[in-house]
């Protein structure tokens, strides 16, 4: 697959135009994408919009979250490119012989068939993408892109002609071929689930024990090794962590986007720890809870996610014990009394301080270990559901006499599934199938906090005297 990047000080690119705030996009042999990478310098600054008219100075910079989408529009098509199944008849694509009738024939179909989702490839089950929100724009972006080359001098204008029967005998060979790339097994599978694409953390490799201590040994600033810390042990998002973690008995006012979109009150009010009141989501356990002599291993709190949706996560209560003695010797100014996390000015700490600050932890763990880490903090959230899960089917594997170091494939999908909708639930992840949705509550329900203390163990292992 290929993969979208963000420019670092310290690297030489080409073409880059001193705009660290654009990404780029390199293939999946480790190629450039130069055309797509100078249209994005181009667009994400300003200069050029859709519509094909530019300007000597930028009119109106997009947004950091438009920039992001624009990359991924053409992402999702650089990825297409490198995917021979996508197109059998032409062989591997390269993006400076793409032809329109590629773009508005082949990849539109695949979209439009379900055959190019990430839901496919993993569950085999065909999900169409909706045309307004997911295809049309990926459409128009790329047909843009290559308009604006054109005009560039970039590529070719004058690209030959491909015959109508040609096209439809290339559609046909990728409709067969995108098919047999998924087992029968999985194409017959009886649940049909709709799958979130997730931004590529570049490695999905978890981070072992060792790496996770090194990380941990080089943040300079505390309460971003504290982010990390409860970043990786609740799985939650990074604009989760900074938007829900705020403090008991502090007066607070939530934004306007979080008054009209999810209806929290207007204007400021009175915070408390409080799981039956959904103006109290973010909110964390107060120092009477997590302090008390029978205060439980894991102590719960609501928090916000995606799409407004509202889900309950656990964290040790040993950690949350040093979370407050940290903050309660840290003084915040006025507008950041209300949360948890603060620099060394006092302010709240942002989603772009936690991630330099990863960036730059890693850098020096790396120099400790003698070797890459492939961290970023979508890492961590993949590496939370990859002890989850091993950690309970190791435990299963247990109870029912098994070597948890000896499983077959079967017997770790068959101890795994009990385990998955408890953690679907933890990371915010929704099935469409209500049976699935009634199966993930009663796992919640009676077996959620067991799976969750048998989790909390191996986390305070891992993390050892760090918590």
């Amino acid at each position: 697959m290929a993969n979208l990047l963000y420019p670092d000080e310290n690297q030489e690119i080409i073409d880059l135009q001193g705009d660290w705030y654009v990404p780029y996009i390199i293939g999946d042999d480790g190629d450039y994408i130069r055309g797509f990478n100078l249209y994005l310098q181009e667009r994400c600054t300003g200069r050029l919009l859709l519509s094909g008219e530019t300007f000597t100075v930028a009119a109106k910079r997009p947004s950091s979250k438009t920039i992001h989408a624009i990359g991924h529009r053409l992402l999702n098509f650089t990825s297409w490119l490198y995917c021979y199944a996508a197109h059998p008849t032409e062989g591997l694509l390269n993006w400076a012989d793409v032809q329109d009738w590629h773009v508005d024939v082949l990849y539109r179909e695949a979209m439009v068939l379900g055959l190019w989702t990430e839901e496919y490839s993993w569950t085999g089950q065909k999900q169409p993408l909706d045309y307004d929100s997911s295809i049309g724009p990926r459409i128009k972006e790329v047909l843009a892109s290559y308009r604006w080359m054109a005009a560039e001098g970039i590529i070719d204008k004058h690209r030959s002609y491909t015959p109508f029967s040609a096209r439809q005998r290339a559609a046909a060979a990728a409709r067969e071929s995108l098919k047999a790339i998924v087992p029968s097994a999985l194409q017959n599978h009886p649940l049909k689930r709709k799958f979130s694409r997730r931004t590529d953390p570049g490695d999905w490799s978890p981070l072992s024990r060792e790496e996770l201590k090194a990380l941990l040994q080089c943040f300079k600033l505390r309460s971003v090794k504290f982010a990390f810390i409860l970043y990786f042990a609740t799985g939650m998002r990074l604009s989760e962590l900074v938007d829900n973690s705020l403090l008991p008995g502090t007066i607070y006012e939530r934004s306007r986007e979080e008054q009209r979109e999810a209806k929290f009150p207007e204007g400021p009010y009175l915070l408390r720890y409080d799981n039956q009141d959904y103006r109290m989501v973010g909110v964390i356990p107060n120092p009477e809870v997590v302090f008390a002599k029978d205060a439980p291993q894991l102590l719960p709190y609501r928090v916000l996610g995606k799409n407004k949706k509202i889900r309950k996560i656990w964290v040790l209560s040993s950690f949350l014990k040093k979370l407050w003695k940290y903050r309660l010797t840290t003084e915040g100014t006025a507008g950041s009394k209300s949360k948890l996390l603060l620099n060394t000015q006092g302010r709240a700490v942002t989603q772009r301080v936690i991630e330099y600050h990863i960036a730059e932890a890693r850098k020096r763990a790396e120099v400790l270990l003698g070797r890459p880490i492939p961290v970023t903090p979508h890492v961590l959230r993949h590496t939370f559901a990859c002890y989850f899960l091993e950690a309970n089917i190791a435990s299963a594997a247990v109870k029912t006499g098994l070597d948890p170091n000896n499983l077959t494939r079967k017997q770790i999908e068959d101890l795994g599934a009990e385990v998955i909708p408890v953690l679907q639930e933890l990371l915010g992840h929704a099935y469409v199938e209500h049976t699935v949705r009634y199966l993930r509550q009663l796992a919640n329900g009676r077996l959620g906090l067991q799976y969750l203390k048998v989790f909390a163990a191996t986390i305070e292992e891992a993390l050892d005297d760090d918590l």
